[in-house]
């Protein structure tokens, strides 16, 4: 069954924000997300996600990214990035996905990698 199908698809309230180091809270449902970074999700979040596979199997649960590729909103760019999220699928089958367009703040990054970017982009 679809989250949007629950009885709480409109309940926001209650809602916990961890940060991968704790145990997944009471729930009677779960989000999980990750930034994608080097083609993969978050280090931390893929971690979470196999350390409480148990728990994380007895809800309804979402697992959305962002993705700065999906700036372009192309099918091509959707198998692409859906392709990020294989390993932790092999952990975890979600119920619902969500992909979401984010944004590379190069600024943020380590010296390489934003030589890297300059690159690619052409700045």
């Amino acid at each position: 069954m679809k989250l949007s199908q629950q009885p709480f698809r409109n309940i926001v309230r209650g809602w916990t924000c961890i940060r991968f180091k704790t145990s997944p809270p009471s729930s009677r449902a779960v989000l999980v997300g990750s930034a994608i970074h080097a083609l993969k999700w978050l280090p931390e979040a893929a971690e979470f996600i196999k350390r409480h596979t148990t728990e994380l199997e007895q809800l309804p649960r979402l697992i959305y990214f962002f993705c700065a590729t999906l700036r372009e909103d192309t099918a091509e760019h959707h198998r692409e990035v859906l392709a990020y999220l294989n390993p932790v699928r092999a952990i975890l089958e979600p119920l619902e996905i969500g992909l979401f367009a984010g944004r590379l703040d190069a600024s943020r990054l380590p010296l390489l990698e934003r030589m890297l970017v300059k690159a690619v982009k052409g700045d």
